[in-house]
């Protein structure tokens, strides 16, 4: 039997349409002491762009990486610029990038990249419920899930405008 069995089953579902239901730091402090030590130090470590420790996580790096690239070589040819890959990506890629670039608002440029990635993971872990794979694929969703809500229409327009009352104050004190 697995060390994960007990630990992934009392861990809070995840779901991308809902907020993120912990923490980075809430989630390595349930797997204190229930993972060992390697693989908690792994999990530290891992971040959306991937890392090390099991099949998954080094699957997911070469797959973000591909990703990464495919994007960056994307804005490269939408700026004229000349593509630093000779590869061509992945269709499933392709197909995320191209609708992603033809957003208009950055914000849902952003959440349709994100809303692909979370399902690749959960489609790269497959059938693994109570592993290794398992467990570091809930974290990538974690983090993926992180990021999208720090994404908030609502909360972005508030920042500007606390900013931009702050710009003005420091504007109109140096006036006078």
């Amino acid at each position: 039997m697995s060390e994960y069995y007990y630990l992934i089953p009392s861990l809070p579902s995840l779901d991308f349409s809902e907020p993120c239901p912990l923490s980075a730091e809430a989630f390595l402090a349930m797997c204190k002491g229930n993972v060992s030590d390697r693989d908690y130090a792994n999990l530290s470590t891992l971040d959306i762009s991937g890392g090390e420790g099991c099949t998954f996580a080094r699957r997911w790096s070469e797959f973000y990486a591909a990703f990464r690239t495919a994007l960056s070589d994307a804005r490269l040819r939408r700026s004229s610029a000349a593509s630093s890959s000779k590869e061509q990506a992945d269709p499933q890629i392709q197909q995320c990038i191209a609708q992603a670039l033809a957003e208009e608002n950055p914000l849902e440029a952003e959440l349709i990249m994100l809303k692909f990635l979370y399902a690749k993971a959960g489609e790269m872990a497959g059938l693994a419920w109570f592993d290794t794979d398992a467990l570091f694929c809930y974290a990538v969703k974690l983090r993926i899930l992180q990021r999208k809500d720090l994404f908030s229409a609502r909360e972005g327009k508030a920042e500007f405008n606390r900013l931009f009352a702050g710009l003005q104050s420091v504007i109109f004190e140096t006036n006078t």
